[in-house]
Order: structure tokens, then C-alpha cells, then sequence
């Protein structure tokens, strides 16, 4: 079985031997490796502060240190990293096989995803692994949901057009909609506006599998609500939503959130049971390694499968929150098996799971549980 070298563009790679280049990418490797629980967003803050980095050079630093990342036991396999890139590696050999690159090895899946060994058997589902690694290793699109409360996606798709930023629609989804090139979404007023929603095209298709369940008089909690991107979806399409988060720097986001879309959600537990509990777990997040690349490092500090029992007991306190007729939709970002296949005693499970190779999104899985017909 055949997989892909790492790579990079080539245009990168033409300016990959300037030592500004190499610095600036030494930097943010130094950056992301002192706290790597906290890489993603440390990488993002650090990209912000670079004012000596040009459009162009920031493209490149970045396409540099997340490839490094994709591929990081590959190049330690590869001879080209002494040691993984939390423990202080130089680079030297890796910036000087890129400028001129050679045939080399292929590896195994586990060591093309940079992942541990013993995740490898919890992938065994996937039907066609060159493509997912293809997919997993290369760089997310962006892609957002009409707010259909404000606008219509076609008149969205042409007033972004006016602003040069182009895109397609998403098949099989009711708002969403794929740029096709970089853009700076929220610094657009469409956004300031409320108009559309970052969120990936998995987390959209859940939400239409949602759509035939809901009404204008149905009540659904947001258990697990995070910043709210399936609370605001529900919203939209007429539900009562009840937003359920413990951490309030997460409630706030939420909150502008909704005002900016021009939706109400009702922050708390409700007080009586309601006809739809959403659980979007927390979760490993093997299904955004494509978009979140780093995420693969948080597995140092708390191993994948650490989540399940977690999972579960969120799953037991939902059902108090559900009327006796209600479902429960638990939904992960995880491809792992053991973190989608949860039961519940006396409920009948539905599931579905989408690797992202198959759909060009998020790696993403739901189960809708129903009770059992006494």
C-alpha cells in the first residue's frame, strides 16, 4: 500500500532555503511545541504578531510548520528529525531534503498520520485508506452556513462575489456554502451582520439529518454547547434551544453569537423535559486532523480513548433531560470506534458515522437514540 511523501508547494519549496524563511519557521516550531495542548491556538496568536512577515511569507512559514506537524513521524522515520518535534528537533536536514527532495520509504498509515501505533486497529473501518490519508494530510477548505433567516445562499454567493471572495455550494446541505480560495471571513460585514456562520460542512450534514425532526413548537437542549454553532443552527430552523455549557469564556462567544444572527437561545437547563437533547461530546478529535492538525499532539497529555467513560456518563445524565417520547443525538468529531458506539439501556440507537475522504469534510459521527416501544 502506497502513500504519499510529504509535501509541499512549489513555490515553497523555490524559497524554502532563505534563511528569513527557515527562521521565521523555527520560531513558530519553538511556539508551538512549548505548551502542546495549547499549539492550535498559540500558533494562530503567534501568525497574528508576526508584523515582518509579508502575505506571501506568512503563507509559506505556515504551510512549513503544519506540514512538519502532518508529517512528524514521517520525517523522524525518515532520518530527516532526530527526535519528534516537541523535544526540541532542528530542522537543518529537513529544510535541505525539501529543497531538493528524494524518493523515500513509504510507511504505514499510523506513521503517515503521525499517530500512535495502537490507534491504527480503531481505523480498521475505513474502506479505503490512501484516499484518508490523502484527505487527512491535506489543508481544510473553509466553509460556512447561511444564516436562511437573514438571506438566501444564492444572494450570499453573489454579494461575497462583490467582494472577490468565490464559492460553491455544499451538496446536501440547505445553507452551506465552500470558499474557494482564502478570504478573511469575519473581518467582512457580510459576518458583522450575522448573514453566515463559520462551520464545516460534517457538523452541517448533522444538522440536516436534525431538520425533519424539528418544528416551530420543538424544544431542544444543547447539551454540550460549546460556542454554539449547532445551537445557532437549531435556532434557525425554528426550534426552542436551550444552551447548556460549563465554561463561561464559551457561553459568551455563544452569546454574541446569537445576537449577531438575530436568534434567542436560552442559556440553562430547562425545567421541563424537552423532545431533542443534541450531546456533541467532547471527544479526541481524530476527525478534525485535517483542519486542526496539532490536535494529534493533545493525545501526549490524555490518550483518545481517556474520552469514552466521559462520553457515557454525559450520555446517562442526557436522559433526564428528554421527554419519555424524546431522542437523544449524540454526535462526535471522532472516527474512533469505541468513542461512537455508545448504548443506552432501554434505547434503540441509529448511527452514522462520515470519514472525510468519503464527503470532503471533517471526519464526523452521530447516533440518534429513541426509546425502545415498552
Amino acid at each position: 500500500m502506497m502513500y504519499p511523501i510529504p509535501f509541499i508547494t512549489q513555490s515553497t519549496q523555490e524559497r524554502v532555503h532563505r534563511p528569513f524563511i527557515q527562521g521565521f519557521t523555527m520560531e513558530a516550531l519553538q511556539c508551538a511545541t512549548e505548551t502542546p495542548s495549547f499549539a492550535g491556538p498559540n500558533l494562530s496568536k503567534w501568525f497574528r504578531a508576526q508584523r515582518k512577515l509579508g502575505s506571501r511569507d506568512r503563507k509559506i512559514v505556515a504551510e512549513l510548520i503544519y506540514t512538519l506537524i502532518r508529517f512528524e513521524r514521517w520525517f523522524v522515520k525518515a532520518g530527516l528529525l532526530t527526535e519528534p518535534l516537541h523535544t526540541n528537533s532542528q530542522l537543518h536536514a529537513v529544510f535541505e531534503w525539501w529543497q531538493s527532495p528524494s524518493t523515500t520509504p513509504q510507511f504505514d498509515l499510523a506513521t503517515h498520520l503521525s499517530i500512535p501505533d495502537w490507534m491504527s486497529p480503531h481505523l480498521s473501518a475505513i474502506d479505503d485508506p490512501t484516499k484518508f490519508v490523502i484527505h487527512y494530510q491535506a489543508r481544510a477548505p473553509i466553509d460556512i452556513r447561511c444564516n436562511l433567516q437573514k438571506t438566501t445562499r444564492r444572494k450570499l454567493s453573489q454579494q461575497l462575489r462583490r467582494n472577490d471572495i468565490h464559492t460553491e455550494r455544499i451538496q446536501n446541505t440547505a445553507a452551506g456554502l465552500r470558499i474557494k480560495e482564502n478570504a478573511n471571513l469575519t473581518g467582512q460585514g457580510l459576518f458583522k451582520r450575522g448573514l453566515f456562520e463559520i462551520q464545516d460542512a460534517a457538523s452541517q450534514y448533522f444538522i440536516e439529518h436534525l431538520r425533519p425532526l424539528i418544528t416551530p413548537k420543538t424544544t431542544v437542549l444543547d447539551y454540550c454547547a460549546g460556542a454554539g454553532g449547532k445551537s445557532l443552527a437549531l435556532a434557525a430552523l425554528g426550534a426552542t434551544v436551550y444552551a447548556h455549557e460549563p465554561r463561561s469564556s464559551a457561553i459568551n462567544e455563544l452569546q454574541k453569537r446569537a445576537q449577531r444572527a438575530g436568534v434567542k437561545i436560552q442559556i440553562g437547563l430547562p425545567k421541563h423535559p424537552v423532545d431533542i437533547v443534541v450531546v456533541d461530546a467532547p471527544c479526541s478529535g481524530t476527525g478534525r486532523l485535517r483542519r486542526e492538525p496539532t490536535v494529534r499532539w493533545k493525545w501526549q497529555a490524555q490518550p483518545p480513548l481517556d474520552w469514552v467513560p466521559i462520553q457515557q456518563q454525559i450520555l446517562q445524565q442526557a436522559q433526564s433531560f428528554v421527554k419519555p417520547t424524546g431522542q437523544i443525538a449524540y454526535a462526535t468529531c471522532s472516527i474512533l470506534l469505541p468513542e461512537n458506539q455508545h448504548t443506552i439501556d432501554g434505547w434503540n440507537a441509529t448511527r452514522q458515522t462520515i470519514y472525510g475522504h468519503q464527503r470532503d469534510c471533517d471526519g464526523f459521527s452521530w447516533t440518534i437514540f429513541q426509546p425502545l416501544e415498552s
